[in-house]
């Protein structure tokens, strides 16, 4: 849930009004609202001990987290970014 709403909270409020859109900003935006996620769900599991399925194999807390976000956050990248003219091939621009 907290992988969600910090997604949501990203793709809503956040992202919209980042001057000048560009990829790589949003990457840059990306990679602190990232930062902040790990602490809060580490605040939770970290040196509990506890594994998650990810369908085939157990995985501890971070690991899942980060495939969690990785697969909830694509769509919404790729809708923000087609909406805002955005590519990874704009990465030198800023």
């Amino acid at each position: 849930m907290v992988v969600f709403a910090t997604i949501i909270f990203a793709y809503l409020v956040v992202y919209p009004r980042m001057e000048p859109k560009s990829f790589r900003r949003m990457m840059h935006y990306d990679l602190v609202l990232s930062a902040l996620l790990m602490v809060a769900v580490g605040s939770v599991y970290f040196g509990q001990g506890i594994a998650f399925s990810l369908i085939f194999i157990q995985a501890p807390w971070w690991v899942f987290t980060l495939v969690a976000a990785l697969l909830i956050e694509l769509p919404f990248c790729l809708m923000f970014c087609k909406k805002h003219g955005l590519s990874p091939e704009d990465m030198n621009e800023d």
